[in-house]
This record gives C-alpha cells, structure tokens and sequence, in this order.
C-alpha cells in the first residue's frame, strides 16, 4: 500500500466519523447553517480526495450527497430525517468501499456488481430527495435522458467494466455534465472570425462542437489535480484561451497556490466521449453545443464615416423581396468601403457567408441585420462589445489549429486594443518589475543563483508574454543566456531597466489615474525603479529597500493606482514601516506543526523499550546487596544505590512521558455512540435524549479500545430494558423523551465512565423469579438473596429478563460479556438501580495497562505476583481466630465474615502454609468484584513495576494467570489472576 494511500484511508475515516457527527447535530439544529457549511465541505473535501483514485462508485454517491446538501443549504430543501437517513446510509456505503481497500490493500478494486447497484441505489434515494424544481448537478446511472444529444446513453444496471456497463458509467457522466443554454456571443466573440468562419461551414455540413468551460476549484491543487493537464487532454481542439475568473491580487497578496484559472476550449469530442474525460470534476466544468446561430458575431472597431444606414434600408428592403443578388451586391460595394479592421467590415463578411451557404434560409440574414441596426445606436454600442477582446480576461492562448493573421496584419487591424492591454496590464507589471529587481539586487551567491535567474526571467517572460510583445521575449532570452555564462544578474538586471521604463511611463501619463500630487509620487516610483535596475553593486538589499520605500509605496504602481486616493497617504505610512517582502505573502512563512501523527507500532516499541529499561533498573538492588554481601564493597554498594535512585526517576519520567502519547480520549468511543443510540431508539419506537459528558478525559489507548464492545452492549440494554415507550413514560408521569446519560471523568489513577437512563430500573423481585426459572440460582439462594445481589444477576451468564429474541436482545448474551471485559483490564463495574426511577452503571478502570505495579508473595518457597488494582490490604490473622464452617476456612475482619481460601491449596502445590513465630498467618485480602477474599500466603514481600506480558501457546489457556514478567535478577514472576483462579 502506498503512502498516499494510506494516509488517504486514515484521513477519510476521520471525514466520515466528522459527518456522522455533523448530521447528529443537525438533527437538534436543523436550521443551523454554519453546521451545514461544515459538513457540506467536509463531503465535498471527502470527494476531492477521492477523486485521486479510480473509485468511480465512491464518488457518484459522494457527488450525489454533496448536491444534496447544497440544494439543503441554499434553502431549496429542508433537512429531515429521512434526509439524515439516506445521508448516513451513503457514508456507510463509502466506509465499506474504504474496508474493501483497506482489505485489498490496493485502490484498484474489482469490478463489483453489488457494489455498483447499491451505488446506483444510493445515488437515486439522494437525488429523489431534492424538490422536482431543482436542476441536479449529478444524476445517477439509472436516470435514463429522455431527449436532448445523450438520449440514446445506455440505462442498463450492468456494472461489467465494458459493454452495457460502460455505457451507463459514459450516460451518468453525460448526464452530469450540465449544458448551458445561455448565450454564447461573450465566449464565442473572443475566438477569431476565420475560424468561427470555419465551424460554421462544417456545423452546416453535420459536424457538432462543443465549448467547454472548465473552472478548477480553488483547492484544487492541494488534491492533487491538474487542471492544465486535464484540458490539454481533451482531443481534437479546435481553440483553447485561458482567462482569470475574477482580477488577479497585488503581487504581495498574491496566493499562488489558489487557482482561480478558468479554462476555455472548442471541440470536436462528442458529449459522451466529454463526460468520461471530466468524469471526477463534472460540477466544474460546462459544455455548450455551438449552434449555427451563435457564431455569426460581428467583431471590430467601431465604424467611422461608413454609410451603413443607407445600406441598411436598402438591405432590409432586398431581404424581404428576396432580391438576394442585390443584395449580394450591395454588401460587397460596403465590404471594399470598409477598412477589413472594422465592425460593419465583419458583419459583411458574416452576411456574404450566409447568403452564400444558406440563401433559402432568411432568418439569420435578418437577425444580422438586426444585429447591425443596434450597434449603430450609440447607446447600445455603449453596452456592448466594441471590439473582439470585449469582455475578455487580458490572458488567454490560442492553438496552432486556429487560422491566425501575419504579425503585420495583427499590427494594423489592432493598435488601439494593443495600447488598451499594455496600458491595463502596465498596473501589476511595475509591481513585477519592482520585485523581480529587488531580487536580483541581492548580493548573495548562492549555489542555485542560476536557478533564481532562470525563475526571475520564467516570471517576466509571462508577463511581456501576456502582451505579445515578442522583441521583449527575444531580448530576454539572449540577457537570460549571458547571465548563466557569466553566473551574474547584471544582463538580466539591464533588460529591466531598458523594458520596464515605457510601462511605468505608460502608467504615469494614464489620465485620471491620479491627480498631480499622486502622480509626482508615480514618477517617484519610476525613478527608484530605474535607480534600482541600475544595480550599483555597492548597494545592499537594505539600501535598495529603502529606495523603493522613498516612493511612498513600497507595492509599486499597481497598488497606487489600485488603492483609492484618499488611502494612499495612510498605505504609504504603512509601507514606511514594512518594509517590502520580494512579494511573498504571510502564509508562506514555514510554522511548526504542532501535532503529527505517529504509528501505533512506533509508540509500543517505545514501551518495550522503557520496560526493559524498568527490568534493568530493578537489577540495580540486586546487585547492590551483591556487592555488599558476596563481595563485602560496602562503598561500591552505596554507589550503586544512589545511581538506582537517579536512574529511578528518569526511568519514571520517561515512562509517564511514553503513556501520556498512548493517552486518547474517551470521545474515540462515545462518537459512535449518537449514531447507535440514534437507529437503535428509531428501531425501538422510544424518543431519547443522549447526553454525552467529559468526552475530554483520557485513559491509555488499549484500555480505551477495550471499552467498545462493553459500552454498546450497555446503550442496547439501556435502551432496550430499561427506557419505556413515550406512551408508557406518559402514563408515568415522565416525559416523553428518555434520557441516557454518559458520563467520564477521571478520579486519582483510574477513569469512571457511568452510564445512566431515567427509565423502568431493575426490580429486584423479577430478577430472582427469572433466575430462579431459568435455573441460574436455587431456593435456598432464592430466600437468602438480598435486593443488590438479585439486582446483580444481570452479570449472570445466559441470563435475561427479554420476553422475545430479537435482534437486540433475549439471548442472555451482553451483561455477562461487559463483566468479563472490564475484569481484563483489571476494571470493576458497579451497578445500582430503583425500580420506577432508572438505573446507574459504574465502571472504574485504571488509566494503563501498560505497566503494572505488583505485590510479591511467597508460597511453598516460590515468589508469584498480584495485581495492586486487586489488593486491598494484607494482614496477619492468627491461627486461633481462624473457623471453619461448613468446610469453608473463615475468619472475622473488622466486624465481616471473610472466607479464606490457601494459595498452595488454589495452586495444587500439596504443602501446608508456614506460619511466623507467633503463629500468625499471612493473609492477602483481594477485591473481587464487590466482595473480599483472604488467600493464605506464607509472606508478603514487596511492590515492583513489571511489564505483564500475556502467556503464550497452551498456557495462555490458564485462567489463574494473567501472565509473566521479568525481575531485576532475571528470574520469572507468575502473576496471579484471583478471579480466574476461583
């Protein structure tokens, strides 16, 4: 598995856990839209992501959810339930496509039948969600068009990679490309007559085409799309421009990684063949078919001094008699009046072509003529296009197909519009102009000095090439050559001096764009950005700075003539103060992460590591009374201690360091929890309200993941046993809504999680009749059973109250697994309830299991360990105050009968326990669940450290053991497990 991959796996599951959270919210705060906005990004970042994968069915049924949750957003629909339903079912659906990967261990999964109906199923349920009104962005495979071009898409559920199932993936991308129907006359006015000339020659004879307009997500990059790649991918391009969709920053501000490109092309590619190239970006991208009525666009400068009302009269009468020849004539007399240049020049043109190619056809003869009659109004001239770059981005890129005039021609047809483009884009140029001198001003010399000068010189050669000034491009090549000969910006620093001046000049005598005293501060700025391409190579980068903040403003001209005027005294302040950044923004300063993410395995050898460290600490005593006592060094045995000491606590700081990383909250259970308290109480009938409480507390990650299956099977029971129906808590006098509380806070070493409801509680007297049936206790047990222990019961294995078996309970499986779960984490669970009122589940478990402290017992001559979790107190109870009654060894402690058990006896050992002098008998008194049992031992030694590890092969069977682990002096401690033991 790869590293995207997985990283892809990991940050998906944390986008869906988000979403399922999002939506239980929303279901309290429908109207909430800040939420809605959350989790509409969240899906829509969850199908981006996906998007850098083949997994086509994760994303149709993400697009489908994403569009729903716009049209909720925009207010065209209302959040419900059965909306929240449909929205949980696809993230279900989504979380198996990503076990499916996580099990093949690869995205490249099989074609998959069921998986591809369900899908489709799923796609269709969201899209009958939203109001008929509404147009769907994504359309589902099984929507099958009814007219328009994709009609004949295939609507088969196949779901083989080929054939039938290919076609209804090609119809469900087709379709979920949306075709605008709007005009064309803006998109279509910036591409050359020759070559809508030609469109129209070849629409006439059967040919289709199609405009496509791809705008990429902002984001898109951080997704790991290529916008750029993906248009030059498309086949059989006619025209291709490339324009911003809104106007490009200041330099400073400038986010380069923020794509706001908007992508143009004409093609041949039929509407299927569009569809499945643009299948992971469908809401991105419009394909218009170009129709023969939108390519006749008169295009131009505007008329001087031709006699077009005249013509027009006179046209308008030979159309409507259908004296075509005349007015053949006519147009051609007009055309060789006008210079080639003009508007009425290509509007005769176009009109010469129509009658031509279509003289049966008037209809588009006259809505020329139309066409032209308005444009020789001079207020309707004022509104439209003037010119074939109306309305056009100052960027944008034509193929090779496309007929393009000599440089001359261009020359000659075009002078104003060359001066309008230099003049409008001369305001961010001297902003680039600026910075590109400023850094190569710098007096450094770095390794990679070639690579800044093949930068700066990549930056100006797109900007001279915006405005097709190709003797600039020229001259920048050979100064780019002479600079890597001689490793020197001077060459490059000369070429800016000598190009840049007439666009500062430009900008300078623009009128209107600042008044006198402004302008004075423009020539200011001229004059430092000659003073700075001059380069004195005495000059340091201070120096230079200082030279551009003399402007005023150290953003250059473009921002002058950008800010408004009464602001630019306060910018040039301000500038004053800061000075400039060679154009970079404040986001590109590198933070420190303050969180990473770290392998599981990594932090568990790091634990098997302070573990052996601890069983090395604990050798230190050992060798201590060694040296003391073998080898009589008393001093060598004082060293060692005090170096024991030492090494102690670093051992211990270093083990909290390592638990406090193994520390997760215990929210990385309760998230699961809205959902299953959610679809359980909707299954159930009950209304019920989850409080959730100190989600923050944190135990150590084994303990928390223990935790899962015991808490679910608690909520079941909860919700199952223990709250009523709305009718039944009615009629009690409660509310209708029941509440279940789950609550976790942390108390000394150990995490307290209770689980509690306000429902019918446990009556003691059905729990001893049930036990009594089924069998689980006797009559004996029966009479003497006080109302706790009947309440206890419920630990009891195969022991439920259930009247049925259902899905959710009446198996007499749940309780008793919760009770043995918490015991393997060495947990005790508590359970108090009143009948009428609710029940409370306590369960108290400690904040590790990585490192146990033990006590050290010795019996029958060996050492064995028990878990300090278990221990309660160890006393010496003589042998006289020892009964037996009914073959059961018991002794009274502080007022309470206690039964005694011998650990040789529990162990099988066959010898006697060994008393002291005094005949005293040491007595190890264990908590076991709620109640106290007294092992005879021989001794009670000490408390140590260890790391338990678990018995493997046949041994791991015995109960009595919890495992083993290692001892300062390298021998082996058995730890005792009291309750398996018993």
């Amino acid at each position: 598995m790869t590293p995207l991959l997985e990283q892809f796996l990991s940050e998906s599951r944390d986008a869906i856990q988000s979403i399922g959270e999002k939506l239980m919210q929303l279901e309290t705060r429908p109207d909430d839209q800040a939420l809605m906005g959350e989790l509409f990004r969240l899906v829509h970042t969850l199908k981006g992501n996906s998007g850098l994968f083949d997994l086509p069915e994760m994303i149709r049924v993400l697009h489908a959810a994403e569009d729903l949750m716009d049209t909720v957003r925009a207010g065209r629909a209302t959040y419900s339930q059965a909306l929240a339903d449909q929205l949980l079912e696809a993230m279900d659906f989504v979380l198996a496509v990503l076990d499916e990967i996580q099990q093949a261990d690869s995205d490249n999964l099989p074609a998959n039948a069921d998986r591809s109906a369900a899908a489709v199923d799923l796609a269709r349920s969201l899209q009958q969600l939203k109001p008929d009104d509404d147009p769907p962005k994504a359309v589902a495979a099984s929507q099958a068009p009814s007219t328009g071009e994709s009609a004949n898409a295939s609507t088969s559920d196949s779901t083989s990679p080929s054939g039938a199932g290919a076609a209804t993936d090609r119809a469900t991308a087709s379709a979920a490309i949306p075709s605008a129907n709007s005009d064309l006359s803006a998109a279509l006015a910036r591409v050359s007559e020759a070559l809508r000339m030609q469109l129209y020659r070849q629409t006439l004879a059967g040919e289709t085409f199609f405009l496509i307009c791809y705008e990429p997500e902002e984001e898109c990059f951080f997704k790991g799309e290529d916008p750029f790649f993906q248009i030059i991918q498309v086949d059989t391009p006619l025209w291709r421009a490339l324009s911003a969709r809104e106007p490009w920053p200041d330099p400073e501000t400038l986010d380069a990684y923020r794509c706001l490109l908007r992508f143009e092309c004409i093609t041949a590619m039929d509407r299927d063949s569009l569809a499945e190239h643009f299948r992971y970006v469908p809401d991105q991208v419009q394909v218009r078919p170009i129709t023969l009525a939108s390519l006749p666009i008169p295009t131009g400068a505007a008329h001087d001094g031709v006699p077009v009302a005249d013509y027009l009269q006179t046209a308008s009468e030979q159309l409507a008699h259908g004296d075509l020849p005349s007015l053949i004539q006519s147009s051609r007399v007009l055309l060789e009046l006008a210079a080639p240049g003009l508007r009425i020049a290509s509007a005769m043109r176009w009109l010469l072509l129509l009658l031509e190619t279509q003289p049966e056809d008037q209809a588009l003869p006259e809505a020329l003529l139309a066409r032209i009659r308005q444009l020789e109004d001079p207020m309707a001239m004022a509104a439209l296009p003037s010119d074939s770059t109306a309305g056009a981005p100052p960027v944008q890129a034509a193929t090779q197909a496309e007929a393009q005039p000599t440089a001359d021609q261009q020359e000659s047809q075009i002078p104003a519009e060359q001066q309008t483009r230099r003049l409008s884009i001369g305001e961010p140029l001297a902003g680039i102009l600026q910075t590109q001198a400023e850094i190569l001003a710098l007096e450094d010399q770095p390794d990679w000095l070639q690579g800044r000068l093949r930068a700066v010189a990549a930056c100006l050669r797109a900007a001279f090439g915006s405005l097709g000034d190709q003797a600039a491009l020229t001259t920048l090549e050979t100064a780019l050559q002479q600079a890597l000969e001689q490793d020197s910006p001077r060459p490059l620093r000369n070429w800016i001096e000598v190009q840049g001046a007439p666009y500062l000049a430009a900008i300078a005598e623009a009128p209107a764009a600042l008044d006198a005293a402004d302008a004075s501060g423009l020539f200011a700025a001229s004059a430092s950005l000659a003073d700075a391409a001059a380069f004195d190579t005495s000059a340091t980068p201070a120096s230079a700075d200082a030279a551009v903040r003399a402007t005023g403003d150290s953003r250059g001209a473009g921002a002058a003539s950008s800010a408004p005027v009464g602001a630019q005294a306060s910018n040039a302040a301000g500038a004053q103060a800061a000075p400039r950044k060679f154009g970079r923004r404040l986001e590109d300063n590198y933070a420190t992460p303050s969180a990473i993410k770290v392998d599981q395995t990594k932090i568990d050898t790091m634990m098997n590591l302070i573990g052996e460290m601890i069983v090395a600490k604990n050798a230190l005593p050992y060798l201590a009374a060694r040296a003391e006592k073998v080898f009589g060094v008393r001093d060598l045995a004082r060293e060692i201690k005090g170096q024991y000491s030492t090494i102690h606590r670093i051992a211990d700081e270093m083990q909290d360091a390592i638990m406090q990383i193994r520390l997760l909250p215990v929210s990385f259970v309760f998230q699961r929890f809205p959902r299953l308290v959610r679809d359980t109480a909707k299954k159930l009938g009950k209304e019920v309200h989850l409080v959730m409480e100190g989600e923050s507390t944190e135990a150590d990650k084994n303990v928390i993941e223990s935790l899962a299956d015991p808490l679910v099977h608690i909520i079941r029971n909860s919700l199952d046993h223990g709250l009523e129906t709305a009718e039944e808590r009615r009629v009690a006098g409660k509310p209708p809504a029941g509440q279940l509380s789950i609550r976790a806070r942390s108390e000394s070493d150990r995490v307290v999680i209770e689980i509690a409801d306000d429902g019918r509680g446990i009556d003691p007297e059905t729990m001893r009749r049930k036990a009594y049936e089924k069998g689980i206790i006797d009559e004996q047990t029966l009479e003497r059973l006080s109302d706790q222990e009947a309440v206890n019961l419920v630990f009891a294995a195969g022991f439920s109250t259930a009247a049925k078996v259902s899905d959710l309970s009446g198996r007499g499986v749940g309780m008793d697994v919760v009770r043995n779960a918490v015991a393997q984490v060495n947990g005790s669970i508590d359970l108090k309830s009143e009948p009428g009122k609710g029940t409370l589940l306590r369960l108290s478990l400690p904040l590790s299991m990585a490192v146990s402290n033990v006590m050290i017992i010795q019996s029958a001559g060996q050492r064995f360990g028990v878990a300090m979790d278990a221990v309660a107190e160890t006393v010496r109870v003589p042998d006289t105050s020892i009964q037996t009654i009914k073959q059961q060894k018991t002794t009274v402690l502080r007022g309470r009968v206690m039964p005694l058990m011998a650990l040789n006896d529990l162990l099988g050992l066959g010898e006697p326990q060994i008393a002291n002098d005094d005949r005293e008998l040491a007595v190890l008194v264990v908590r076991i669940e709620n109640d106290f049992l007294g092992i005879i031992v021989d001794d009670c030694l000490e408390t140590v450290d260890i790391i338990l590890k678990p018995l493997a092969g046949f041994l791991g069977n015995i109960k009595g053991y919890a495992g083993s682990a290692l001892l300062g002096d390298g021998s082996v401690l058995l730890v005792i497990n009291p309750r398996g033991l018993l």
